[in-house]
């Protein structure tokens, strides 16, 4: 199964103009923060699965 990610969802409201975004390496660090954390938490769901 193929999903398409829908980014309209993932629209900022409160910025009005691209002139309001962050730079693109500190938009770049969020993301990758966030997607570490993810898989740290998906980790430890996992352990805890293999566990039961």
């Amino acid at each position: 199964m193929q999903v398409s990610p829908n980014f309209a969802l993932l629209r900022d409201e409160s910025l009005q103009s691209a002139e309001d975004l962050p730079e693109p390496d500190a938009i770049a660090a969020a993301i990758l923060e966030r997607l570490q954390t993810a898989m740290e938490e998906m980790e430890a769901l996992k352990e805890l699965l293999e566990a039961e």
